[in-house]
C-alpha cells in the first residue's frame, strides 16, 4: 500500500505507459538537437502520483535511430522502421509527464540521467 500522496509503481509494459512515452518521443525529438530521430529502447520502471492531476516519473533508455531527421518527415517517422545505429549511443532519461485529463492537458520533462 502506497501512503497518501506517494508515488505507486505501475507497469512498464502496460500500452497506456507505451503510449504515453511514444507521445514523449515525439516532443523530445522535437527539442532534440540530435540529427538522428531518438527512439525508447526499453521502459526500465514507471511510477504515478495523484496530484492536481497524475504524475508519471517515466526512467528510459534512448538510443538513436538510423533515421535522420533531413530526410524523414516527424509525420512519417515510425520507430518501428528506424532501428537504433548503436547500443554505444544509449542514455538514461527520465521523463516526467503531468496529466490532467479532464482540462486535456499533459506535459513533459526530460532529464537525461
Amino acid at each position: 500500500m502506497s501512503m497518501p500522496g506517494g508515488f505507486t509503481e505501475q507497469d512498464p509494459n502496460s500500452q497506456d505507459v507505451k503510449d504515453m512515452v511514444s507521445r514523449a518521443m515525439t516532443q523530445l525529438n522535437a527539442q532534440s538537437n540530435s540529427l538522428n530521430y531518438l527512439i525508447p529502447i526499453k521502459i526500465v520502471s514507471v511510477q504515478s502520483q495523484v496530484v492536481a492531476g497524475i504524475n508519471y516519473k517515466i526512467n528510459a533508455t534512448i538510443g538513436k535511430s538510423t533515421c535522420l531527421k533531413n530526410q524523414v518527415s516527424a509525420a512519417d517517422f515510425d520507430s518501428a522502421n528506424c532501428p537504433e545505429t548503436s547500443e554505444n549511443d544509449r542514455q538514461n532519461y527520465t521523463i516526467s509527464v503531468w496529466q490532467k485529463p479532464w482540462e486535456n492537458f499533459e506535459q513533459f520533462t526530460f532529464n537525461q540521467n
